[in-house]
């Protein structure tokens, strides 16, 4: 029973009309009245909040020496950003300014993303300050870490080969396979991240070009037999819309270099068949 107005009913009473509620005073009626319409309005807010997205913005750090070199960085940490990389990133800061409120920031570890991140966060003072995360590095290439590509075609044809042509399946490393092993990584980081945000909420994710395409093809629901399709420049920046209700992302646009229009999977599959 619930008491309204000094007066009890049962909870069933609340549901058809009954005469029971139709012998009630004014008053009686008009706090009901009120109850239903407060019950409404939340189960409104509710279902609202149900279809609220998570945004999310995955960026590349700027370019390296290493990139200008051709030498594969992996994890590893020895690379720095250039002038080059360094004026990429200040750019790129004007159109993360854009962006609206950012509720949360994460960063590889890696001394390059975090470079880049400063240098936007020089720019924007009101982004909140950087959640270091370990497994937003780059994927592990293990031996081939600090190697020029020229030296692996020479040493390890069969494997470069599956590299260059994205063949995660069959790149193996050092008895790994590092395509997979970052879409997996890709996998666990979405499962974190997606309960530790709000609906209604922007985060940005300062990483890596194959982890940031890892990030992008699991959000849609893609599998690593996807690497190379989606590349992600220096200091590329892809938005990523994705409702708190649905199993994967229903959408993703490009912010910089060059901002595109929104794209859902299967526009962008029909898009790439095209051309």
């Amino acid at each position: 029973k619930i008491s309204i107005n000094d007066e009890c009913f049962p909870l069933s009473s609340l549901l058809p009309p009954s005469p029971c509620l139709f012998q009630s005073s004014p008053n009686t009626m008009r706090s009901l009245s009120l109850l239903f319409n407060l019950s409404f309005l939340t189960l409104l807010l509710l279902d609202e909040t149900s279809s609220l997205s998570q945004i999310f913005f995955v960026l590349r750090h700027g370019e390296t020496d290493a990139n200008v070199a051709g030498v594969i960085q992996g994890s590893s940490d020895f690379s720095r950003l250039t002038e080059k990389g360094q004026q990429q990133a200040r750019k790129v800061g004007t159109v993360v300014g854009a962006l609206g409120t950012i509720e949360s920031v994460y960063v590889s570890p890696l001394a390059r993303a975090q470079e880049t991140f400063t240098l936007i966060r020089e720019q924007n003072k009101n982004l909140p300050e950087a959640t270091v995360w370990h497994d937003l590095r780059e994927l592990d290439m293990h031996e081939w870490e600090g190697k020029d590509r020229i030296t692996l075609q020479i040493s390890d044809p069969a494997a470069w080969k599956a590299w260059e042509e994205g063949n995660a399946f069959d790149l193996e490393v050092s008895g790994h396979k590092p395509l997979v092993d970052v879409w997996d990584r890709a996998t666990i980081v979405w499962e974190r991240l997606r309960k530790n945000s709000n609906p209604g909420t922007s985060t940005i994710l300062v990483c890596h070009g194959t982890l940031g395409q890892a990030l992008l093809n699991t959000a849609l629901g893609r599998d690593a037999s996807f690497f190379r399709d989606i590349r992600v420049p220096n200091c590329g920046l892809v938005e990523i819309d994705w409702p708190t209700d649905s199993p994967a992302a229903t959408s993703w646009r490009w912010h910089h270099p060059e901002a595109s229009s929104r794209w859902t999977l299967s526009e962008w599959e029909a898009f790439t068949k095209k051309h």
